[in-house]
């Protein structure tokens, strides 16, 4: 979409763009084709992608399918769209959940699947399911589990509904995940992981993704997905108090990411903005408090390998290593509430430490001789110490419900977001760094004797860079970088972790160490 033309005096200013307001009929320009957009739609940007809205929570992509001079408001709420992938299963590579949404129901959802795209035999029903509406939307999603498939294996699938072929998805692949015992004990995969992904300063982070999408073999993002929350910030001060742009928001981030996200799976954990929407509207509503808040939508959305509790906290193998997503926002003593100004209780999900000590006690280091655990708040991060060495006061509970489980384990890596730059440290042990078998120019790090932590929550969110104003200089911090957008990448085999720090905007590395295990 090039330029929008439309009348002045029908217009109100947001962050996603300019918003013709409903009564208008604006003229879209898309290349050299113009699409007349329909009484009640408004068109909307986020993170350089174009959607169309209508009504106060209403957010549609233009679809690829559609024609260009008319869009038919009954395709738009029927259509698979945000189509998304996360691996699932008891035994590595052999299951896949497929997920996507429509804003109308369509009750006879499936998913076609096959090892080749002419020949989706195989099957799966999708029970639509609701967790939000209102007078003006609804959005409806599902969720499809396939299950004994080949690991390392392509497959193609499609979704929609059984009766109309109009009303499906074009035909997507996706690629199985790896075992845990490979038959070349050096077999390497690749990886993205990141946190703190929104509306803005990303769209050099949605291009890179799109660009690594055939060479990583899954993505984890460990939390604060879309900013939804946050989005009611970018109205004008005439309608902030009465806009509603959560869903807008969430939708309209779940599209931008759809053309990575149905190919790749897309793993996710927890943090502070998935809690609930606390707009003024979600505050004086108690309609959409109950439906937005304890992290519904990111609980309805999503769809994980749950061996925990819904997706809250759960654990998957792939290839040498055993993954960990935990939830650094609920269920221990000093958890974060998450309530900005809701009447609603946040958490009781259950007994996460319980769960995670049988977790990590169960791990088979012959097989998966490397743990990786995801928990968006630092456990250690420059931002949450105080220059005498000790944690800032709310830093506390969670040091003290986790590392020790960390440390009692011999976890790996621990993997964070939360502050909105990138940090690497050394092995780290009550506070104390482990500098044994770490090179000279740490680079390398023989056999750690402790979690290494990393903090890599750059890749592109509402509020931009971390400023690192007064922070004092830690002995574990090896650098932090509060400058460049970027990602991580892992590059993994059964004797080494190698690790990067990748810059959005050219793919230029940054930071690269690497963990050996001898």
């Amino acid at each position: 979409m090039r330029s929008t033309e439309r009348n002045p005096a029908t217009t109100a200013q947001s962050r996603y763009g300019t918003l013709p307001l409903p009564s208008a009929r604006p003229t879209i320009r898309l290349s050299k084709s113009v699409l007349v957009v329909p009484a009640g739609f408004m068109a909307v940007t986020c993170l350089g992608f174009h959607f169309l809205l209508s009504g106060p929570s209403f957010g549609a992509p233009l679809s690829p399918r559609m024609r260009l001079d008319a869009v038919a408001p009954e395709l738009i709420l029927v259509e698979p769209r945000q189509l998304h992938l996360a691996f699932a299963g008891t035994s590595p590579g052999t299951g896949m959940t497929v997920s996507w949404t429509t804003y109308r129901k369509v009750n006879d959802s499936c998913v076609w699947y096959g090892v080749t795209a002419d020949d989706l035999s195989l099957e799966v029903q999708a029970e639509p399911r609701s967790y939000y509406a209102d007078d003006n939307y609804t959005l409806f999603t599902y969720h499809a589990t396939l299950d004994s498939l080949t690991p390392l294996t392509q497959y193609y699938y499609r979704v929609g509904s059984r009766a109309n072929q109009t009303l499906r998805s074009a035909v997507r692949r996706f690629k199985t995940g790896r075992p845990t015992l490979p038959v070349h004990a050096n077999d390497t995969f690749e990886a993205a992981i990141y946190a703190d992904f929104g509306e803005r300063n990303a769209e050099a982070t949605v291009r890179l993704l799109t660009q690594l999408k055939d060479r990583v073999e899954f993505i984890w993002h460990v939390g604060d997905i879309s900013y939804a929350d946050n989005a009611f910030h970018a109205l004008n001060a005439d309608t902030a108090a009465l806009g509603f742009v959560y869903e807008k928001a969430y939708n309209a981030w779940m599209d931008a990411l759809e053309p990575t996200m149905q190919e790749v799976p897309y793993m996710t954990t927890v943090g502070n903005h998935e809690a609930e929407c606390y707009s003024p509207v979600c505050i004086y509503s108690r309609e959409k408090q109950a439906q937005l808040s304890n992290y519904s939508a990111y609980n309805a959305r999503f769809r994980m390998p749950s061996n925990g509790a819904l997706n809250m906290w759960y654990s998957w193998n792939h290839g040498p290593v055993h993954f960990v997503s935990i939830s650094s926002e609920t269920d221990y003593d000093g958890a974060p509430s998450n309530n900005k100004g809701t009447s609603v209780e946040n958490g009781h999900f259950g007994d996460q430490l319980s769960w995670l000590e049988t977790d990590l006690g169960r791990v088979n280091r012959s097989e998966t001789p490397w743990v990786i655990v995801g928990c968006h708040r630092p456990v250690y991060g420059l931002k949450v110490y105080k220059a005498n060495g000790k944690p800032k006061a709310k830093q506390q509970a969670l040091q003290k419900a986790f590392e020790p489980l960390f440390l009692r384990h011999k976890v790996d890596v621990v993997i964070s977001g939360h502050q909105h730059a990138y940090e690497r440290h050394f092995p780290i042990a009550e506070s104390k760094p482990h500098l044994e078998g770490v090179s000279l120019d740490r680079s390398l790090y023989r056999s750690p004797t402790a979690p290494v932590y990393i903090v890599s929550g750059s890749c592109g969110s509402t509020d931009g860079h971390e400023p690192y104003v007064d922070v004092a200089a830690q002995t574990w911090n090896v650098l932090y970088d509060n400058v460049h957008y970027g990602i991580s990448t892992l590059r993994a085999n059964r004797t080494a972790l190698e690790w990067a720090f990748v810059h959005s905007v050219d793919g230029a590395t940054i930071d690269h160490f690497t963990i050996v295990n001898e």
